[in-house]
């Protein structure tokens, strides 16, 4: 049995934390871009396993 998901596409579209690099563009190949230059420049949480009881 498939598992269908919705959401609210503006709310998620604020949530995106390279969103005001990615504004400006109108390809695909531009929000690449936008995309690989935020993670450049900031780090990233670091790896945490995940608690299996």
């Amino acid at each position: 049995m498939p598992i269908c998901w919705f959401f609210e596409a503006r709310t998620i579209a604020q949530k995106i934390v390279f969103r005001e690099r990615a504004l400006d563009t109108y390809t695909m190949q531009g929000v690449v871009q936008a995309y690989r230059l935020y993670y450049a420049t900031h780090t990233l949480r670091p790896n945490m396993k995940i608690p299996l009881v």
